[in-house]
């Protein structure tokens, strides 16, 4: 399109932003780094694999329209669910999350790059609704658009839409993070971390499921630990050792966002 490649331009603004990224403490891992095709599906059975914190994929935009432009960005919303295209539950439950990303990146690109908003894209998008991290989807700018086809063709301008999302990556989750992934946000955050400091709580690996139900050995842990109860006392019920207890949490209320607007 406009004598580009969506491959050959989105690849090179992948590895900017894996450099930028890079300098920043991140540790950024690729699906590519080189002209080969990966499935969706592997895509996300890799990303799975990563134990990440987010995903990222970005892309250039077309449309029949040559006139239509601007950014955008994609992410699944369980108040937006497509029956032929179900999303995995771990996604469902992190729309919250993944909205929050969406807004910090889509914020940085266009202030950094000038691109007009398209703003946010519920989708069912396989990348964004079949994952267990927060997951977006950046619609960089239109290759079939004239106006926007130069600066995706420009190495310069390329730095600059890597460096736009790598900070709006940074705003969303700074590098000394020592949260959970998918807390970012949640109303429960705050009190979550402070129990974790305090070794009353864990999670597992990244991720805290603020959302899953409590079981009873580990209704259990909690009072053993926050009651500092001794093994004698505690007796039968109490679980041995941290077993990564966690607490079920109210649902988040979503806020509603405009139709979808980009191919899937």
């Amino acid at each position: 399109m406009n004598g580009l490649m969506e491959k050959t331009v989105t690849l090179d603004i992948a590895r900017k932003l894996k450099n930028f990224l890079a300098e920043r403490g991140y540790d950024a891992v690729m699906t590519r780094d080189s002209d080969v095709f990966w499935t969706l599906q592997r895509r996300v059975e890799y990303t799975n694999a990563q134990g990440a914190d987010l995903f990222v994929s970005i892309h250039a935009n077309d449309y029949p329209n040559p006139a239509t432009r601007g950014s955008m960005v994609l992410y699944y919303d369980d108040a937006y669910p497509q029956s032929d295209y179900p999303a995995s539950d771990k996604m469902k439950a992190l729309t919250p999350q993944s909205k929050a990303l969406a807004q910090k990146v889509l914020d940085s690109f266009v202030k950094e790059t000038g691109t007009p908003s398209q703003g946010l894209t519920p989708s069912a998008v396989y990348v964004v609704r079949m994952g267990t991290i927060p997951s977006i989807l950046v619609e960089t700018a239109f290759l079939s658009n004239s106006t926007e086809a130069q600066p995706l063709a420009d190495p310069e301008e390329r730095t600059l839409m890597a460096k736009a999302i790598a900070d709006g990556i940074e705003a969303y989750l700074p590098p000394d993070n020592t949260g959970f992934a998918d807390l970012r946000g949640h109303w429960a955050e705050g009190a979550v971390l402070r129990l974790k400091a305090q070794g009353v709580v864990e999670g597992v690996g990244k991720t805290f499921e603020p959302n899953r139900m409590l079981t009873r050995a580990e209704w259990m842990t909690l009072l053993g630990r926050v009651f500092d109860l001794p093994a004698s006392a505690a007796g039968s019920c109490a679980a041995p050792g941290r077993s990564g207890a966690r607490f079920t949490a109210a649902p988040v209320h979503r806020s509603p966002a405009g139709p979808p607007r980009s191919r899937t």
